[in-house]
């Protein structure tokens, strides 16, 4: 209970900073501003790293103290206490502010999150009924999926969603977007060195496996988005250049200049 007062206190202590006065960006470009106010304006900054960087530790000590417990009697009133205390609302304002809030803090609260549904997945209604997994799902774009953090566990709670029909219900209402979106920006270029780092595709591949396996209603939206997905892949190949093989021979007698002369062109 400790640790999740002090998860709360911290979650607080950011959104004061990120809707401070001084936390805004147009201080840099004020004409009038002091050398004062730009000095707060980075003290701040730098205290909101600080801040988000504590709050990503703690919730992962409170997953893993969870994760040790499993099985113990304990663990299950500590998985109880978070589904009815506080802490839900503390985890949907992360999710809220989304990247302000850090997306490591956003990748952690949803590990969090994603452990305790999968302990127990009878706690989907009720955290639908919250609206707590409505606003996990808008907190989802672009942004923050830049993130290995949150790409690495967004998958892995996108198919624990779907453990329970309330949830796969849910999904229904938004005609599987989420899942849509998520498949599609497998071929986004931003996301390309996030996809091919620590099995992120592999991970995705295995949860979209588990969704269809387990959810025979989801089976067809999904293919049809990886089928789309394959469709504008093979359009953005063709408009790349065609391929032209590489003459070794004509290389090895016009060789590249050297990196002296390399300089020389460039900065003459």
């Amino acid at each position: 209970e400790r640790l999740i007062e002090r998860i709360r206190w911290e979650v607080a202590r950011v959104k004061e900073l990120v809707d401070s006065p001084q936390a805004s960006d147009a201080i840099l470009h004020q004409t009038n501003a002091t050398p004062a106010d730009k000095a707060a304006y980075w003290q701040g900054k730098l205290l909101h790293l600080n801040r988000c960087s504590l709050l990503k530790a703690l919730m992962r000590t409170l997953k893993t103290l969870l994760e040790v417990g499993e099985g113990n009697p304990a663990a299950v009133g500590g998985l109880q206490s978070l589904l009815e205390g506080p802490f839900l609302p503390t985890v949907k304002d992360v999710f809220t502010c989304g990247e302000k809030m850090s997306l490591g803090s956003v990748g952690g609260a949803m590990q969090l999150l994603g452990f305790v549904i999968g302990e127990d997945p009878t706690a989907i209604p009720s955290l639908i009924e919250k609206g707590l997994l409505s606003t996990l799902l808008d907190s989802i774009n672009e942004r923050t999926l830049c993130s290995d953090e949150v790409l690495g566990a967004y998958p892995t709670i996108l198919a624990s969603i779907f453990l329970h029909n309330s949830g796969e219900q849910a999904m229904a209402q938004r005609e599987y977007k989420p899942v849509g979106f998520t498949i599609d920006q497998i071929s986004n270029k931003d996301l390309t060195l996030h996809f091919q780092t620590n099995e992120i595709a592999s991970m995705l591949g295995a949860s979209l496996e588990e969704i269809t396996r387990n959810q025979p209603n989801s089976r067809r939206p999904i293919v049809n988005f990886c089928v789309a997905l394959l469709r504008k892949m093979k359009e953005d190949a063709m408009k790349l250049p065609l391929w032209k093989p590489f003459n070794a021979e004509a290389a090895r007698a016009s060789p590249p200049p050297k990196p002296t002369e390399l300089a020389y062109i460039t900065n003459p």
